[in-house]
């Protein structure tokens, strides 16, 4: 009880930051053909529940197929047991130490993610998670992309919305089909 009410206020306090930080890592206007082409780094950040090993699969296959030369890095956020294929992805793996008191990210944190130098950043939580949105804005990625959701709008400039009749794999395939 006492680590979901963490995680609480973690997502409460970092949704009210995330509101004040969007603005300056805001990329401005792009040219999608250009940041399709040019990436040599992407962030994914799986989603604290954790994700599904066959969706994993997909997404990264087609990040691999997509922009083979990139190096792809993936955000891994506390307590989450489950892990990419073995394909050559660089895991991050976030810890509890690397949170203040109040839930937020700490330097440390920010700094190795924006060190990382990411092209493109992808949420693959199915619902908005303020966390996760925190760490692809700060990412410094021209492209942010999610799934859909109103709150999300202040950060990701990219974001998918599958059939609303599609749950679970299929809507991971709809983003796969979007990256490319």
């Amino acid at each position: 009880m006492f680590e979901r009410f963490n995680q609480q206020k973690r997502h409460w306090m970092t949704g009210l930051v995330i509101k004040f930080i969007a603005d300056k890592h805001d990329p401005g206007r792009l040219s999608l053909e250009s940041c399709w082409q040019d990436v040599n780094h992407c962030l994914v950040c799986l989603p604290e529940a954790g994700i599904d090993v066959l969706i994993a699969e997909t997404i990264f296959f087609r990040l691999k197929e997509r922009f083979e030369n990139a190096v792809i890095t993936t955000l891994v956020l506390p307590d989450i047991i489950a892990s990419p294929p073995d394909i050559g992805v660089n895991i991050v793996k976030i810890k509890q130490d690397h949170f203040s008191f109040f839930g937020l990210p700490t330097r440390k944190l920010r700094q190795m993610i924006q060190n990382l130098k990411v092209d493109i950043a992808v949420d693959l939580s199915p619902e908005y998670n303020p966390l996760t949105a925190y760490c692809c804005c700060i990412s410094g990625a021209r492209m942010r992309v999610a799934f859909s959701s109103e709150a999300g709008a202040t950060v990701f400039n990219y974001q998918i919305s599958p059939d609303s009749k599609k749950f679970g794999i299929a809507r991971y395939r709809a983003l796969a089909n979007y990256i490319g």
